[in-house]
């Protein structure tokens, strides 16, 4: 019932949990871990099981109350462990032991669950360890982890828990490894943080621990920080941990001496590459040797702008939603080299003079005298448009450009686009392998210069769809709200919108994936997943395609079928078209003036521009669409088309 975590069974990251899964990943490539073992999720299920919790697990996905969970933790602690279990408890050594959790959903890429369950350490004798990993099995059931799971793993109701043994190491120091500088997002520094004793002392910052820089290429030294530590846990003789005063030859000396931290640093490089991710390890250092006891993938960095673009140029700003659009190697080249556009060009002027790629992401200059500069007299928008749209007898005259331009791609470029694109991705799944080196090359300039046109289709539309709306929420401001800019932007969305985040086709199509009558590969054939909306699940590269990660579209179709359940699909459409009107009418009954043709004109004026703001606005959901296909889906085809004309898969 326990598994070596040197066992090949360890690698199960579904059995055995994320970090057992991760510790034998080290072991297998012959880096310094200690040995240890793992008590399975299987048990963890079974105890529950015999803990006779069926009707309270029920009710777990439903937001239960702390006393509700405190009584679940009560019975877990209760229940006596199978009598299998506790034998193979008492044929571990008789040293003092760690006792770690290991969820199946721990130290990923998409979550790390850092410090949210229960670490029980110096435990010795199989009743107390007995007792320590129940208290692991008990930690799931609270409600910071609950709350946590639930938003990035709705589709499961709470994480299921193995449970990690190891042997505490007498550690001189320990500490905490990063293979980029999590200050800065430096992917180029090594960051150390080191505290005499054990590692707890890192983490919980009750002490100033020494902070070291490496350079990661060379592992020099570029920075040395000493801590003033007083104190520290240290494991005693008889295998209790107490925090005892740093003594007199400690204090002022360095944690990790120069061969140490070298050596430290070539092992977070070799994880580094391991993983092929930046990671978080936890290290040890006893008696001048180097033990490694945790890895996991570093989530969350900042992005590094170690020179920025936007500093030097005034006119230069990151683009993309929160100014943090990351471009794909094949991305950046296709900016590089400029755009090919496959279509008439927009009947409004572009956002950007200029597009430069730095680190990755993507820049645009703006002009410096936009159409839409602020005037002294008027400090909130320029309005000049409305002296415009005055003087006219057909106000929707001035939006006609942009309805037509708005029909031709959404009825002609973009299903062009995906069509092609659904062409590209089905031949290149279905026969690349029989495919000869010429037409490989003609696969792959077909989906470049698609990608170079979807990202052409995505920077064209964003003018007119934010235009549109620009203009609606001034005319809401001038006309109802005033210069009150979060009420007038949620009225002007809600007039062309309705429900926001309700993008019909692709949402029924999703849901076509939830019922089981489309796979999910087809679905991510046709949509990507780049645009889905899941709040802040999705913490994945941009550029990674569904075929090297499935879990956002396979997060997404089980938070349908939960949404399904409550209200199904067509009847949230209905509302949200119910909304639209409701919205559209009430701002038109509102609108003020000084006389009836005054108001008879405003509201012919902001009739036109809602109906071209209905017309134009669902280019933003689709030019989202066809940039994913460019940018994601497409990109596993580019990258196995490269690997056969380079003969890197054997062939």
């Amino acid at each position: 019932m326990l598994i070596p975590t040197r066992h090949p069974k360890t690698l199960d990251r579904a059995g055995l949990g994320g970090k057992a899964a991760n510790l034998a990943i080290l072991a297998a490539a012959g880096l310094p871990t200690p040995e240890g073992w793992v008590v399975p999720v299987d048990v963890f299920a079974s105890h529950l099981a015999r803990s006779n919790l069926e009707k309270m697990l029920a009710r777990v996905s439903r937001d239960p109350s702390e006393e509700f969970l405190r009584d679940m933790r009560s019975r877990i602690m209760s229940r006596d462990m199978e009598k299998r279990l506790m034998a193979a408890l008492g044929d571990l050594p008789e040293v003092a032991m760690a006792v770690r959790s290991s969820a199946s959903v721990e130290d990923q890429a998409s979550g790390s669950y850092s410090g949210l369950f229960e670490t029980v350490l110096g435990i010795r004798g199989t009743g107390a360890l007995a007792e320590a990993v129940k208290r692991v099995w008990a930690s799931v059931f609270t409600p910071r982890v609950l709350t946590y799971h639930r938003r990035m793993n709705p589709q499961e109701a709470w994480p299921a828990m193995a449970v990690l043994i190891m042997p505490m190491l007498a550690a001189d120091g320990a500490g905490v490894a990063f293979s980029a500088n999590p200050a800065d997002g430096n992917p180029f520094e090594i960051a150390i943080s080191a505290c005499h004793g054990l590692g707890p002392t890192v983490v919980d910052g009750s002490e100033q621990c020494d902070e070291y820089l490496i350079n990661l290429e060379t592992l020099n030294v570029k920075e040395i920080g000493l801590g003033a530590q007083r104190s520290g846990l240290f494991l005693r003789r008889d295998g209790g941990i107490e925090r005892q005063p740093i003594s007199a030859d400690r204090v002022g000396r360095r944690v990790c001496d120069d061969q140490e931290l070298r050596r430290l640093s070539e092992l977070v490089r070799t994880v580094d590459n391991l993983f092929d991710a930046r990671v978080d390890v936890e290290f040890a250092v006893t008696d001048g040797k180097v033990s490694l006891l945790q890895a996991r993938p570093l989530i969350n960095l900042p992005p590094f702008f170690p020179d920025n673009p936007e500093e030097a140029d005034p006119n230069l700003h990151r683009a993309g939603s929160g100014g943090q659009m990351v471009l794909s190697p094949f991305t950046q080249a296709c900016v590089r080299e400029g755009v090919r556009r496959a279509f008439p060009p927009p009947p409004w002027p572009l956002e950007v003079e200029e597009f430069v790629v730095r680190h990755g992401r993507l820049f645009v200059r703006l002009p410096e005298h936009p159409e839409w500069e602020q005037s002294p007299d008027e400090p909130w928008e320029d309005r000049t448009f409305l002296v415009r749209m005055r003087s006219l007898d057909d106000p929707a005259s001035d939006l006609r450009d942009a309805r037509q331009w708005a029909e031709t791609a959404c009825a002609e470029v973009i299903p062009s686009l995906r069509a092609r694109a659904e062409t590209v991705l089905r031949h290149g799944r279905n026969n690349l392998a029989s495919l000869r080196p010429q037409n490989l090359c003609k696969l792959i300039q077909e989906a470049l210069a698609l990608e170079r046109e979807c990202l052409t289709l995505y920077l064209s539309a964003s003018g007119g769809t934010y235009e549109v709306l620009r203009r609606i929420d001034i005319l809401v401001r001038d006309w109802l709200t005033g210069p009150d800019h979060n009420a007038s932007q949620a009225i002007a969305q809600a007039t062309i919108q309705g429900a926001s985040k309700l993008t019909h086709e692709r949402d029924s199509e999703l849901e076509q994936v939830a019922d089981g009558q489309m796979s999910e590969d087809d679905y991510a054939c046709r949509w990507g997943y780049g645009y889905l909306e899941i709040e802040d699940m999705m913490d994945v590269s941009r550029w990674m395609s569904w075929r090297e990660n499935p879990k956002p579209v396979q997060i997404a179709a089980a938070l349908l079928r939960k949404q399904r359940d409550a209200v199904p699909l067509s009847e949230r459409v209905r509302r949200s078209f119910e909304q639209s009107d409701a919205s559209f009418q009430d701002a038109l009954a509102h609108i003020c003036g000084d006389d009836h043709d005054q108001i008879l004109h405003r509201q012919q004026i902001f009739t036109a521009c809602v109906k071209a703001g209905r017309m134009v606005f669902p280019l933003k959901d689709d030019r989202d669409l066809v940039l994913a296909h460019g940018q994601s889906a497409l990109r596993a085809e580019q990258r196995r088309v490269s690997c056969r004309l380079s003969g890197e898969d054997g062939s």
